[in-house]
């Protein structure tokens, strides 16, 4: 069904290096992280798909679909949210989102890390508890 809605974006295909539980490659271990969660707890989801906002295209971490009500989420994660060019990027991003009705805490899913403070499954997990 969500690959119906959302096309995967097959950009820069040789970036994604790390392996998932469902077989596919994502471009960091936290991706992973919350990959293989969503994948174990049979949450639906497409691996950056190509959202379009006033004619560009983005690509968020994940949409996900809750199982039980169908409800769409967006997930980013930010994995370098110490460098301070990286975390303004990201803020525009969500800007854009904002237009198109992806909220930040109702159903856009953020989460972070930094060098000091790596991202754990655990984090993966209660993201997923909270909103889901």
């Amino acid at each position: 069904k969500l690959n119906n809605m959302f096309t995967p974006s097959t950009h820069k295909l040789k970036g994604r290096s790390v392996l998932t539980l469902r077989g596919e490659r994502v471009r960091s271990k936290s991706e992973a992280i919350i990959a293989d969660e969503l994948f174990k707890r049979g949450i639906p989801y497409v691996y950056e798909p190509i959202v379009e906002i006033n004619g560009i295209e983005y690509m968020p971490d994940f949409i996900l679909a809750d199982p039980e009500t169908g409800t769409l989420y967006m997930w980013e994660h930010l994995g370098l949210m110490d460098k301070n060019d990286y975390a303004c990027r990201a803020f525009d991003k969500f800007k854009q989102y904002q237009l198109e009705g992806w909220t930040l805490g109702i159903n856009l899913i953020t989460t972070s890390e930094t060098r000091e403070f790596p991202f754990t499954g655990q984090n993966a997990s209660a993201a997923i508890d909270y909103f889901l």
